[in-house]
């Protein structure tokens, strides 16, 4: 079928290449003509005229013919780009959009007096007051759902991923970079139980799903780039948080990075309130480069598990106590 449809993306080009033969086999007939023919068939007091005129002739044929050729050689490519533009019009259009945990909150609104004043905040780094996030909500749209990237953070060479140094707490400070299918994982992950980041006070609780409360959470998530056991990477996060929160829109970009083979600028900031030890939440921002923004949000995740009071300056919590033992949680997993 796929050789078919190639076979019938090519059809102009293979009518304009047997025109090109056709034409050139004629022009070398007439030749033959001009030179054998004319001089044994016509009276020789004509002959010379009529082979002068005749050559003439020929030269303005095989000119044409040049001209034909090019255009029969370079007519492939045009088809191969026009086929190209289709494909990408139609993936854009595609499932992968079907996964927007936020479906039809995107526009690009690049100058707009929010945008400017969050923008100025995130350089100083002065982003330390969550917003409000409802009770029912797993995160709040921000700045109308755009992204506070910058003309110069969006020129694209090549796919990386960066990881902001901790701070003088040994907080993480976030991540963010240029992301394509080239960054993904083809390893399974391995364990990260090395790394401890801050706020990690372990404990379970029988409303929480699997038990423990705190995952530790990757800044960008590891079927992202596949980077793992990075401290710069990892914060505490509550399970919530982690699956609820992030995982659905990281799903989201890399369904839209293998379903287009575009890339995605991509950025994590965590929010610490004062010298807490646990963050409030995150901003997540993400924007779709080669078409311009199809794929884009700015939102706000917060770092809480439902039931369960947290104190995020050591986080410590308390909530309903678990069984002891981890099998005896699966009752609870539902």
């Amino acid at each position: 079928m796929k050789a078919f449809i190639r076979y019938s993306c090519n059809y102009r080009g293979r009518i304009d290449e047997m025109a090109t033969i056709i034409l050139a086999l004629c022009v070398v007939l007439a030749i033959a003509f001009v030179i054998y023919g004319i001089p044994k068939y016509t009276p020789k007091k004509w002959t010379k005229k009529i082979q002068k005129i005749l050559l003439v002739g020929i030269i303005g044929l095989i000119v044409v013919t040049a001209i034909q050729l090019e255009k029969s050689t370079s007519q492939p490519e045009e088809v191969k780009t026009s086929q190209e533009k289709k494909r990408k019009q139609k993936v854009s259009s595609g499932k992968w959009q079907q996964s927007n945990p936020i479906a039809g909150k995107a526009g690009i609104k690049w100058k707009s007096e929010e945008a400017q004043n969050l923008i100025s905040q995130v350089k100083k780094n002065k982003i330390t007051t969550p917003p409000k996030v409802p009770k029912n909500k797993r995160f709040v749209v921000v700045n109308e759902n755009v992204p506070l990237f910058t003309e110069e953070n969006l020129k694209f060479e090549q796919a990386y991923a960066n990881y902001g140094e901790l701070d003088y707490l040994q907080r993480v400070t976030g991540a963010e970079g240029i992301l394509g299918v080239e960054l993904m994982p083809t390893d399974d992950r391995e364990a990260i139980d090395s790394i401890t980041p801050t706020g990690w006070q372990q404990i379970r609780y029988v409303n929480v799903k699997g038990g423990w409360l705190y995952n530790r959470s990757h800044l960008i998530g590891y079927q992202l780039t596949g980077e793992n056991a990075n401290n710069k990477n990892l914060m505490t996060g509550t399970r919530w948080f982690n699956t609820e929160g992030m995982l659905p829109f990281e799903n989201y970009v890399v369904h839209y990075m293998k379903s287009t083979g575009n890339h995605v600028r991509y950025r994590v900031t965590p929010v610490f309130e004062g010298n807490n030890q646990l963050a409030s939440g995150i901003y997540m921002e993400a924007l779709s480069i080669e078409d311009g923004g199809e794929l884009q949000f700015h939102i706000f995740i917060p770092n809480r598990q439902p039931g369960v009071k947290i104190n995020y300056s050591t986080g410590k919590s308390v909530g309903p106590q678990g069984p002891i033992q981890d099998g005896e949680l699966s009752k609870f997993s539902k």
